[in-house]
């Protein structure tokens, strides 16, 4: 993946190569670009998340955490680490919940800028693990999520309504609704109210969640 990189002759950059682990042997795979010109402390960073690759599992989960936590760190590197650290391979609930835990308040803290609370609720809401529904970690991220349909920043309404939009229809939505914790379930409702009855992209998923809320 280039990230906002101009192929241009005499760029220097960094590629970053997966090689997948399979029983016949594949060629390895591009993750992403780094423009070393633009950031030149990037392949210091990328030399080390190769290094934490060959790591025993329990230091290479700290290095990228670490990694993760470096906002001075560059956009594709975090990714990578928020990748690993979330990614379907990742089977163990409490790195999930280490997501959660450092990133969820940021979601949630309105005195923190736009970026910074949009990049967290949509870390928070890749720790999502589909293969472990009813996992605690899970409900506590459906709540954190579902108490920024209430949020006065309308981009985070939206990234919160569209994700919880597919969870709370059809024979799902019972079993969802129960698990999720509402902080100001009435605000959350106000706030579907004017979202429902706009003309966004997101305003038929608000009238879904809406009406399962008021049933």
């Amino acid at each position: 993946m280039w990230y906002h990189i101009a192929p241009e002759v005499g760029k220097r950059v960094a590629l970053a190569l997966y090689q997948e682990m399979r029983y016949t042997p594949v060629a390895p795979t591009l993750r992403c670009v780094v423009d070393l010109d633009a950031d030149p402390g990037s392949l210091a960073t990328l030399r080390g998340m190769v290094a934490a690759d060959e790591l025993p599992s329990a230091k290479k989960i700290q290095a990228m955490q670490r990694i993760l936590a470096d906002r001075s760190a560059a956009l594709p590197l975090r990714t990578l680490a928020i990748q690993y650290l979330t990614g379907p391979e990742m089977r163990d609930p409490k790195v999930r919940l280490s997501v959660v835990q450092q990133f969820g308040p940021i979601a949630s803290d309105p005195t923190r800028p736009h970026d910074q609370r949009m990049e967290a609720l949509e870390f928070v809401k890749s720790a999502y693990d589909a293969f472990s529904k009813d996992s605690e970690v899970n409900d506590q991220i459906l709540s954190i999520v579902a108490d920024r349909m209430a949020d006065p920043d309308q981009e985070l309404r939206s990234s919160a309504v569209q994700f919880l939009g597919p969870k709370l229809v059809g024979f799902a939505k019972k079993g969802t609704l129960d698990r999720i914790h509402f902080s100001d379930r009435e605000s959350v409702i106000r706030y579907l109210e004017k979202d429902a009855a706009g003309s966004g992209d997101d305003s038929p998923q608000a009238r879904s969640i809406l009406q399962a809320l008021k049933q």
